[in-house]
């Protein structure tokens, strides 16, 4: 027969060997809501990155508007080589925003890719114009250079609007 000792060795384990069960099941449950809240975490860095690249991609199409806006000035004053500059400024800000960007949509695309042409081809008659090659007036290469921020600031405004970059 037991001895009390040996009943109070056995009711020890029991006890022993539930807080043990107890314990486990504790650490896999803190486990999961630490696996949990560091998804979590993921996520909200994951979302916080895609914000400032797009934040970021936003300020270089701003740019490019603001250069070009600039450069209505620069050509009413014949400032040829200053406007060339931020043509060049301008351009390479448009194409900025289009790397920055997955997944613009394709009206959009297209657009974007009119601008980079159109600058090119501008580019050209300041160039002429610098060298005294060309007829183009200020007001003409203003006009185009309106057109130019026109479809900017509507790419701009859809991206804002719907936040689709």
């Amino acid at each position: 027969m037991p001895s009390w000792a040996e009943w109070a060795g056995f009711g020890i384990s029991i006890v022993g060997f539930g807080i043990t069960i107890w314990q486990v099941l504790d650490a896999k449950r803190a486990a999961r809501a630490a696996q949990s809240a560091a998804e979590m975490a993921r996520e909200a860095t994951v979302r916080a990155r895609e914000q400032i690249l797009r934040d970021q991609a936003i300020a270089q199409l701003e740019r490019a508007t603001q250069l070009l806006r600039g450069m209505k000035l620069l050509h009413r004053r014949k400032q040829w080589d200053l406007a060339l500059r931020d043509s060049d400024q301008a351009s390479e800000a448009i194409q900025a925003f289009r790397h920055a960007v997955f997944g613009l949509p394709l009206q959009d695309d297209v657009v974007i890719q009119a601008c980079i042409n159109d600058l090119v081809s501008m580019r050209e008659l300041v160039e002429e114009k610098a060298d005294g090659n060309h007829e183009s007036s200020p007001p003409y290469l203003n006009s185009i250079l309106d057109e130019l921020i026109g479809k900017l600031m509507g790419v701009l405004a859809g991206c804002r609007r719907q936040e689709r970059i």
